[in-house]
C-alpha cells in the first residue's frame, strides 16, 4: 500500500494533488508552480507525506496523512507542516 502512495506522490502533478485533497482557498499558493516531496515516513496503520508547495511568490509544508482503505491510498488529514 505504502509502495502506491509513494508512487501516486512522485507520479502525480502538483495541480493533480491540488485538486485532489487541497480543495480549500488559501491553502496552497496560488498559482503552485511546483511540489517536492520531502519526506514519506511509513508506519503500521499510516503514512506521513510531507510535501512543500511553490508558487511565484511563498511557499507552504503540507504534512498528509495516508491510509490503505480498501485497497486504495487515502488521504485522511492534512495540515500545515513545519
Amino acid at each position: 500500500m505504502y509502495a502506491a502512495i509513494w508512487m501516486l506522490l512522485r507520479q502525480t502533478s502538483p495541480r493533480t494533488c491540488v485538486r485532489t485533497f487541497l480543495r480549500s482557498p488559501g491553502a496552497l499558493p496560488q498559482p503552485v508552480v511546483s511540489a517536492e516531496v520531502l519526506s514519506i515516513d511509513v508506519g503500521e496503520e499510516e503514512a506521513v507525506a510531507t510535501i512543500r508547495w511553490t508558487g511565484e511568490t511563498d511557499a507552504v509544508t503540507i504534512r498528509s496523512r495516508w491510509r490503505d482503505i480498501g485497497g486504495h491510498p487515502l488521504l485522511v488529514h492534512a495540515e500545515p507542516g513545519d
